[in-house]
């Protein structure tokens, strides 16, 4: 119902605080429509046409495991307990959504935080950064 609300935010404003309330989501496009005018439909029936075609991005295993092997040396991950987490290597096992698999010593060794650093990598250097991202860990 944005055509009830622009006189009193603007876009922008509401963008930002919408992004500010759901930091996790910051990589999702917001969009505004109002159905009753029929703006912005177009746009967004666009927009879904892009994530359809970022959800369906196929990666080579060569190039998952390069950009991974470069952010694990960027930032290696923290040390649970006495071990150190490892990752052998990753493969991409499907898409909508996309779904990564890295096979590693544990984990339970890796922190939900750097599982969200190694998500965000794979979404700012491969083709699905408005799309969620399946990040699965096998022993």
């Amino acid at each position: 119902k944005w055509d009830l609300v622009r006189t009193v935010l603007p876009t922008e404003r509401l963008a930002d605080y919408v992004r500010a309330m759901v930091p996790m989501l910051d990589y999702v496009p917001i969009a505004f429509i109002t159905a009753q005018k029929g703006k912005n439909v177009l746009r967004l029936l666009q927009l879904a046409v892009q994530l359809h075609k970022q959800a369906g991005a196929r990666v080579s295993t060569g190039d998952l495991n390069r950009v991974i092997r470069a952010a694990v040396e960027a930032s290696p991950p923290p040390m649970s307990g006495s071990r150190q987490p490892k990752i052998f290597y990753a493969t991409q096992v499907g898409v909508h959504p996309p779904t990564v698999v890295l096979f590693t010593n544990g984990p339970e060794l890796f922190d939900p935080t750097y599982v969200r650093y190694l998500t965000k990598t794979l979404r700012d250097n491969f083709p699905f950064s408005e799309v969620a991202v399946n990040l699965v860990l096998r022993a």
